[in-house]
């Protein structure tokens, strides 16, 4: 039997086995795709959120969604749609003994429940998770087919050492010296000494906001993106205990900062940003290992998630990499087959197009020139 709750009334046993079972299959995941979560996201809409369950087998948290795609040739944008899905809260398929037929109806179902939808996201399924279980499923459902996103995509996670010093000793020393180098470079250059500072309130950052705001401003997500950022945003996380920000500063300068989710003995990156012109000196990197010390001296989490993406930073201090699948469980109908289809001929062509640019040399050279004319996704 297939139960349908709004998010405030989810009853007790489907919570136990909600959160039993997903700390069961990945306890880095818990805190991405507990109710807590998804309550938080959905916070000045509740309305968005569903959850629906399958007695002793299955749980669904769904949040409703706009998600733009866009089509793009050589990384040039040629085309796109925007249309209403249900995201998954923590993007996995949380599940216990769920046999296909079971996962076919819950597919169907939510269709049914939703008739303005065109699809279901899953964007965090791990290969050695539920990859096989939803592609078998998908395939049975009489209203629903399977488009995959993104394959084997790098997701890093460190599962914290028992303490600072070993968790510095992951890196080589020669790493950790060039790295302390910086950081006395930055200080010679401002005149000033580097200090962190740790906020979980809003109370808290209040003296820092504006100046917080300026540098996230600069950030390559809002430069690039067009990702806005304001702390304000984040009053009500904060005032729920889930927000842990550092802020590095230089004398009056605020060089970077970083906001993480907390809860469920893990941290989740949320933003970074720094001050372009101490670029040289690698500010994220010196605010993290700030913050590792400011974690092990108070209140250590068990896991810290770094998100989609194998940056540097994120490759370097990982000790738990999983590579992940986006996946769309779409509804069947003319339109959406014609935009996706359209989607995977672009992706093609530019693959092709690319393989035959690397063999005779150009392909680097024709992508940094997409990118200096804002035209290329990376």
């Amino acid at each position: 039997m297939i139960s349908s709750y709004a998010i405030d009334d989810v009853p007790e046993s489907v919570l136990r086995f909600w959160h039993e079972t997903r700390a069961a299959q990945d306890p880095i995941g818990l805190m991405s795709s507990s109710i807590e979560w998804l309550d938080l996201l959905t916070s000045h809409d509740t309305t968005t959120a569903t959850v629906l369950a399958v007695d002793g087998s299955v749980v669904l948290p769904l949040m409703r969604r706009p998600y733009a795609i866009d089509i793009r040739l050589m990384g040039r944008r040629v085309g796109g749609r925007t249309f209403d899905v249900l995201k998954v809260c923590g993007g996995e398929l949380v599940t216990k003994n769920a046999d296909i037929e079971a996962l076919a109806a819950v597919w169907d179902a939510a269709m049914d429940e939703h008739p303005g939808v065109d699809a279901i996201w899953f964007d965090h399924v791990c290969a050695s998770g539920h990859l096989a279980l939803i592609e078998q499923s998908v395939a049975r459902s009489t209203q629903c087919r399977l488009h995959v996103l993104e394959r084997d995509l790098p997701h890093c996670r460190m599962v914290m050492p028992a303490d600072y010093e070993a968790c510095l000793a992951q890196r080589s020393t020669k790493s950790l010296s060039r790295l302390r180098s910086k950081t006395r470079a930055l200080e010679r250059d401002v005149g000033s000494t580097c200090e962190v500072h740790e906020f979980r309130t809003a109370e808290e950052w209040g003296p820092y906001a504006e100046k917080i705001d300026a540098l996230m401003a600069q950030s390559w997500q809002g430069r690039m993106l067009g990702h806005s950022f304001a702390l304000e945003h984040h009053r009500t996380a904060a005032s729920r205990g889930m927000v842990r920000a550092f802020l590095l500063t230089c004398g009056e300068n605020a060089v970077a900062f970083t906001l993480y989710y907390s809860g469920r003995e893990t941290l989740i990156a949320g933003f970074l940003g720094y001050d372009q012109r101490f670029a040289r000196h690698s500010p994220g990197a010196i605010l993290f290992l700030k913050t590792l010390a400011c974690l092990y001296k108070q209140d250590p989490p068990r896991y810290l998630d770094f998100g989609e993406g194998d940056a540097d930073y994120k490759a370097q201090w990982s000790n738990d990499t999983v590579h992940v699948n986006s996946l769309m469980v779409l509804r069947k109908s003319a339109k959406l087959e014609r935009t996706f289809a359209r989607v995977s001929r672009c992706a093609s062509i530019t693959r092709a197009l690319r393989r035959g640019l690397q063999r005779v040399g150009l392909e680097r050279s024709l992508v940094q020139r997409l990118k200096r004319s804002g035209n290329v996704s990376s």
